[in-house]
């Protein structure tokens, strides 16, 4: 009985052990990039245009994990650090359908566009994972990256460092229709 008591108290001592490390590693990878934007997923948000498009951010270790909420109906796009206007600027383009999920990462070779795939300019596809999904007359979508993808099309995004960040959605999924609303602000991910 005292063997079966000692095996006991060793399995429930190994088994919370493992539940604590399990947990402590959860705790440092907390985004899932699933399309599902839960409270407390992201140190960092932005909003913008009356909360009809919001930004989240997070950076761990060397991967920028960013988070989009939007009431558009069509396409969304976030690029960074342009050179005047649009010009310059390392874009990512997203569409969310019903059952599909479209993402480009692309570069904006003129003050107003184009902004073709960075693959067709002599960059490199450089989004890691990316999902999405519309509810509630919303659209969600995540998507991850390095920092510094060391491709020259992208911007490295830096914790604690300023950065300008563009902001557009459209009515329209036709990634070559104009926006909708667009806008820039500077932000720092803490």
């Amino acid at each position: 009985m005292k063997s079966i008591r000692k095996f006991l108290f060793a399995m429930t001592f190994i088994l919370i052990f493992i539940l604590m490390f399990y947990i402590n590693i959860s705790s440092q990878n907390k985004i899932i990039v699933d399309g599902i934007i839960n409270p407390n997923e992201y140190t960092n948000k932005y909003s913008f245009d009356n909360n009809n498009f919001i930004v989240y951010a997070e950076i761990l270790k060397d991967i920028v994990y960013f988070g989009i909420e939007s009431n558009a109906s069509g396409w969304i796009a976030i690029g960074f650090d342009p050179t005047s206007a649009m010009k310059d600027a390392d874009m990512i383009l997203a569409v969310v359908l019903d059952k599909e999920v479209k993402a480009f990462d692309t570069y904006s070779t003129g003050i107003f566009g184009p902004h073709p795939d960075d693959t067709s300019i002599n960059g490199t596809y450089d989004i890691l994972s990316f999902a999405g999904k519309k509810d509630n007359n919303k659209i969600y979508f995540e998507f991850s990256r390095k920092t510094d993808t060391k491709d020259s099309k992208d911007k490295p995004i830096l914790k604690g460092k300023e950065i300008k960040l563009l902001w557009a959605y459209s009515d329209s999924t036709d990634i070559k229709s104009k926006h909708k609303k667009r806008g820039s602000e500077i932000i720092v991910i803490k």
